[in-house]
This record gives C-alpha cells, sequence and structure tokens, in this order.
C-alpha cells in the first residue's frame, strides 16, 4: 500500500510524548526528520529513524566557524539521506556569514552526491545565483515552498522539487503557483511538524489538494512514493508497488 509522504518535520520535538521507535509503523506516513543540533542526532541514531535530513540552518549564522566546521564536516558520519535544512533568511544577520554557511554544507552535498533541503526567506536572487554556479547533480528540495512565480520559474529550470505545506496551500495568492509546482509532479508534501502543523497534516494537505485542484489520491501517492524513491535512489523500492 501506498503511503503519504512528510518530507519536512522536526521529530526530535516528540522524542518525549511519541515513541520514536514506532513511528515508521505509522500506517498512512512516511516521516522525513530533520536534524538541526548535536543534541539531536542521538535521538535519530539511537531510535533508528529511517529517514531523516541533518544540516544547520541560517540561525546557526551567528555560531562559533570552529563548531560550524566541525559539525559540517562530520554531516556523512551519521549517514542521514541528505543535507538540510540549509539556506537564507533574511530575519537573521550577516548575509555574507550565511552564504559562507550555505557553502561549505553545498561543498559536502555535491562531494558526497548528496540530496539537499532548503530553508529560503529572502535572498531569493542571491541563492539562486549561488545554485547556478553550484550546479549540484543531486535532487534539491525547496521545503516550505511559498515565493513568486518569477522565483518559481527560476528555480524549475534548476531542477528543484517543491514541498507543499499550509504556507502555500493556504495562500489565495499563489493559487497559480501551487497549480504549477502540481503540474511539474516534482513535490512533495510537509507537516513541519510541530511548527505548522501536527504528524497527521500532510494527511490533511492530501485531502485539501484532493478537494480543490484535479489531482486524485492515489495520483498523490504515486507521485509522492516515485519522487522519494527517486531521492533515495530505489531503496524504497517504489517500482515493487505501482
Amino acid at each position: 500500500m501506498l503511503k503519504l509522504i512528510d518530507i519536512h518535520c522536526h521529530l526530535f520535538d516528540y522524542a518525549s510524548t511519541v515513541d520514536l521507535t514506532d513511528i515508521d509503523n505509522d500506517r498512512q506516513i512516511i516521516y522525513v526528520s530533520t536534524v538541526l543540533k548535536p543534541e539531536e542526532i542521538a535521538t535519530h541514531v539511537g531510535k533508528a529513524i529511517a529517514f531523516w535530513f541533518m544540516g544547520l540552518h541560517p540561525q546557526a549564522v551567528g555560531l562559533d566557524d570552529k563548531f560550524k566546521r566541525k559539525y559540517v564536516d562530520h554531516i556523512v558520519d551519521f549517514d542521514p539521506i541528505g543535507i538540510g535544512e540549509i539556506g537564507l533568511d533574511k530575519n537573521y544577520p550577516d548575509l555574507d556569514k550565511q552564504i559562507e554557511l550555505l557553502e561549505m554544507q553545498l561543498k559536502i552535498a555535491k562531494f558526497y552526491k548528496l540530496p539537499t533541503l532548503y530553508h529560503l526567506v529572502g535572498h531569493e536572487y542571491e541563492f539562486i545565483k549561488i545554485h547556478k554556479k553550484w550546479k549540484l547533480p543531486k535532487m534539491k528540495i525547496m521545503h516550505g515552498f511559498n515565493s513568486s512565480s518569477e522565483v518559481f520559474e527560476e528555480l524549475n529550470k534548476l531542477g528543484f522539487y517543491f514541498s507543499i505545506g499550509n504556507r502555500l496551500l493556504n495562500n489565495p495568492k499563489k493559487r497559480e503557483v501551487l497549480e504549477a509546482i502540481l503540474q511539474t509532479k516534482r513535490f512533495f508534501l510537509e507537516s513541519d511538524a510541530p511548527y505548522d502543523g501536527g504528524l497527521d497534516e500532510v494527511i490533511k494537505i492530501a485531502v485539501k489538494l484532493k478537494n480543490n485542484y484535479e489531482i486524485s489520491m492515489d495520483e498523490i501517492k504515486h507521485i509522492l512514493n516515485k519522487n522519494f524513491d527517486d531521492m533515495v535512489e530505489g531503496k524504497f523500492g517504489y517500482s515493487e508497488k505501482k
């Protein structure tokens, strides 16, 4: 049975209330978590969460440079499925330092051929310029996309995948952008739990898409599962679930 996939959530925040050893047994959802701090690593490795990204968010820009370098250099030691959530954010200081942190992580992603997951608030065209330079060969996912059609077109040209969450779905001004994303079939769904919904949020998002756009639940699941299998290079076994 094909499941829905939550491409971006923060399972560490549920460690005290949810049995994370059973998280992969959810009958409806496959969860992809995100690790942003050293204290979150043991929970993911120790609890054997199957799928997770690891990276330094732009909010880490002010941390000690030696800490940032050590953290980034050791990401691959923990065997996450990709690097994220990384990016740029106008709400944090020092754009040059943010770019330095981002490119530090892009270098690792490119060398090890890892997928990447992005946080982007403002600085869109600087971000696009950076990716035109780096030309990452692996899947690039824009988490919580809620930008303009012009930014969508530029990212689309670069082969980005787009993660659909409540910010985009509940923004009536972005209906055309959402329709364009659906047409590419390069999309995921996300809860960003617990910050923008609960652990069942992608079910609600999928139902809204089914009810308000010309796409069935079966098609949503097939697209999500194929894209996820492409990201993990066949380890998920989508071809066996068609």
